[in-house]
């Protein structure tokens, strides 16, 4: 146990890592928040005010704002800007936030005030974050606030979508064309087509994988869109998808983006005159009876009854149009009536470039989304208007028809629109979805948790007053009765909290409740450790030893019995890890890393202070708590003790 001046220096260089590493979470951040262009000098003190507000009343004590004039653009931005444009930058003014732990929910809660660019709300790096790759903490949404989503891939409502797109009779259709079909090369199309069919239409479970992997990147992007800080979107299990966005205020925006498959096609209707079809009339007189209908399987099913009722032809199928009652206050859209289209998809998502935006229908004073076609979707388009003047060519979002126009003349320019009541927010979320592409399979929501960000505020203190009582519990008892040893292990005890923090911060870990509550176990473990210890120094008193040979003893002695009991829960830990999720898994990880820095401290650290103690500091009396052998008198290193 010599040699204290090295292993000393190894302990401060470790606490000056671990200093570093979660620096970020203890420094002050400056958060730049920059204004919309085109705003005037008083709308901009304006915004400043409301900002303020905001931060008084949500984050008094712990963020400080203010009003500041800047002579020049920022660093970040003016090394984008061209020579003649940095010179009209000379004034700009910043809402500039100061303030310590700065987490995402706060910054996402940021982008909603009024007058605020969501597109400029620049963070500054600390130093430690741009030169020792140093991270802030990551706090889940329980500690945060936020929304969090499970959805479940609905592969019955896609096989019922395949089956209405490909009923029975066509696929008989198809096979009896196989059978009679003497030319080769129409022979191979049908087969081709059944084999497309089938394969698309049977689900195997690499298939299910393949779809759920498919649409949590769609997902993952659009929300990435949406300018939301540090989403965190993963697959649980084989056909769910779990997303947390933290310090959302909008449930169902957020739900609406999300869970839309955004599946756009164009159907055209059967023949029509002066506005109505023949088969249209006859489905419609049964319409009142599906408004009632509430189940959207019931309404399925009554659909193929009402299609039999009417001897609906089998290339042409009924659909329904929804729009909003300006007479309702509510903002969803209703079912209004029938319309018979033809199964047949005349044009798709697919035929669609990212070149989608939100417009404005001046004459219909109607909000639209407008987007171009690709080289193959505008030869399309031009056919089926040329073809079918006349007819409606009803525009499908998700199964829904939100729009029928009527075809009047042949359209070859490759730009098409989609006209409906939407609202500004809602075009601007269609216009996403669309350029983000389809979810190759429905999504639906199981479970949804929404937290505030007062609950969360609430979750971090009663999280961090567990940990003091925890700490000052286990140091009250220490000190009485282990007296200086017990001084020992709660300053064990403290690093041991600080290095789990540097490493928690390196891993770039989420701190949740769960979490928090595997901080606390360590504390029992790692004074567990030291009262294993302790005990084995008493009972080499008890035999007659000096404290100097006692102490190495004990730690020699102790180290295979603290590692055995350790490793069994390691293993545990690491169970834990690898087959739960969520909460089970955050309380592992924390339990896990709290075991690793335990040893250290508690074999490590305790052993340096105490050959610090004996060898060079000279001490001859320890009392290692109450009974017997709570004392122990040594003549001199090495001596017998009286």
């Amino acid at each position: 146990m010599s040699n204290s001046k090295s292993s000393f220096l190894i302990i401060f260089l470790v606490i000056a890592i671990s200093v570093l590493f979660i620096w970020p979470n203890i420094g002050k951040k400056t958060v730049d928040v920059h204004f919309q262009p085109g705003l005037s000098e008083e709308q901009i003190h304006k915004s400043a005010e409301s900002l303020k507000d905001y931060l008084s009343r949500y984050y008094s004590g712990r963020y400080e704002g203010s009003l500041v004039e800047t002579s020049a653009a920022p660093e970040d931005m003016s090394k984008e800007l061209p020579q003649d444009l940095k010179s009209k930058k000379e004034k700009e003014y910043i809402f500039r936030v100061t303030g310590k732990f700065v987490q995402a929910a706060f910054i996402n809660e940021l982008y909603r005030q009024p007058g605020v660019d969501p597109e400029r709300i620049i963070v500054k790096k600390l130093w430690v974050e741009d030169n020792l790759k140093a991270k802030p903490f990551k706090l889940g949404l329980d500690l945060q606030g936020g929304m969090n989503l499970l959805m479940e891939a609905d592969f019955d409502k896609l096989k019922r979508q395949l089956d209405e797109r490909y009923p029975e009779q066509y696929i008989g259709g198809l096979k009896k064309r196989l059978e009679v079909e003497k030319d080769k090369n129409e022979k191979n199309k049908i087969k081709n087509e059944l084999d497309q069919i089938n394969r698309i239409m049977t689900f195997t479970s690499e298939q299910k994988k393949e779809y759920v992997q498919g649409a949590m990147e769609i997902i993952h992007s659009r929300i990435d869109k949406t300018g939301v800080a540090e989403p965190l979107i993963r697959v649980q299990g084989d056909d769910k998808i779990e997303i947390s966005l933290p310090g959302v205020a909008s449930p169902e925006q957020a739900k609406k983006i999300v869970s839309s498959t955004a599946r756009v096609e164009y159907h055209l209707s059967e023949p029509v005159t002066n506005g109505e079809g023949r088969y249209q009339n006859a489905a419609n007189s049964h319409f009142a009876k599906y408004v009632k209908i509430e189940s959207e399987a019931q309404r399925y099913e009554y659909i193929k009854e009402v299609e039999k009722l009417i001897n609906l032809p089998v290339q042409y199928g009924i659909y329904v149009y929804w729009s909003k009652d300006p007479e309702m206050k509510t903002k969803n859209t209703i079912p209004r009536q029938f319309l018979v289209l033809e199964r047949k998809i005349s044009m798709s998502g697919d035929d669609i470039t990212p070149n989608t935006y939100v417009g404005f229908d001046q004459e219909n004073v109607q909000n639209t989304v407008n987007f171009q076609l690709t080289p193959e979707g505008t030869k399309k388009f031009a056919k089926v208007t040329t073809e079918n003047i006349g007819k409606f060519l009803a525009i499908l979002i998700d199964d829904k028809v939100r729009s029928y126009p009527t075809i009047r003349s042949a359209i070859a320019t490759g730009s098409a629109q989609i006209s409906g009541d939407f609202s500004p927010q809602e075009a601007k979320d269609l216009a996403l979805i669309i350029k983000e592409g389809s979810l190759p399979v429905p999504m639906k929501i199981v479970e949804e948790r929404s937290i505030g960000p007062s609950l969360g505020k609430e979750s971090i203190q009663n999280g961090v007053f567990a940990i003091a009582l925890g700490m000052m519990g286990v140091a009250i008892y220490m000190i009485l009765y282990y007296h200086i040893p017990g001084m020992i292990s709660i300053f064990a005890l403290s690093l041991n909290v600080l290095f789990m923090s540097a490493l928690l911060a390196m891993i770039d870990y989420t701190i949740t409740l769960p979490g928090l509550a595997g901080v606390v176990l360590t504390f029992g473990m790692i004074v567990d450790a030291n009262v294993i210890i302790y005990e084995r120094v008493r009972e080499e008193l008890g035999r007659g030893k000096s404290l100097k040979l006692a102490l190495e003893l004990a730690f020699e002695k102790s180290a295979i019995t603290i590692f055995d009991s350790n490793l069994t829960t390691i293993v545990a830990a690491i169970l834990l890890m690898q087959f739960g999720v969520g909460p089970i898994k955050g309380f592992a990880v924390t339990l896990c890393i709290g075991i690793l820095t335990s040893l250290f401290t508690s074999l490590y650290v305790s052993k340096v202070v105490f050959s610090f103690l004996v060898y060079d500091l000279k001490v001859k009396k320890m009392s290692f708590g109450f009974g017997k052998y709570k004392k122990t008198d040594v003549i001199a290193a090495g001596g017998n003790s009286r």
